[in-house]
């Protein structure tokens, strides 16, 4: 995943949503909601992801990048 990819919000558990620092796309998304991707942080054992025109920064596993 990297700026500028289309990607889509595929859902996102408790766990997943829980590890790390990351916002909850669960109030801001629905499934198979199609998205920019703005920039990509890199961490020890989590990625996460900003969207064009959306405030927070999400868990990158809550997405799946367009075939």
């Amino acid at each position: 995943m990297k700026k500028g990819d289309k990607v889509k919000y595929i859902g996102c558990s408790e766990l997943q949503y829980n590890f790390g620092s990351g916002d909850d796309p669960r109030t801001k998304f629905t499934i198979d909601q199609e998205l920019r991707v703005e920039s990509v942080k890199v961490y020890s054992y989590e990625t996460l992801v900003k969207f064009r025109g959306i405030d927070g920064k999400f868990n990158s596993v809550c997405f799946r990048g367009e075939k």
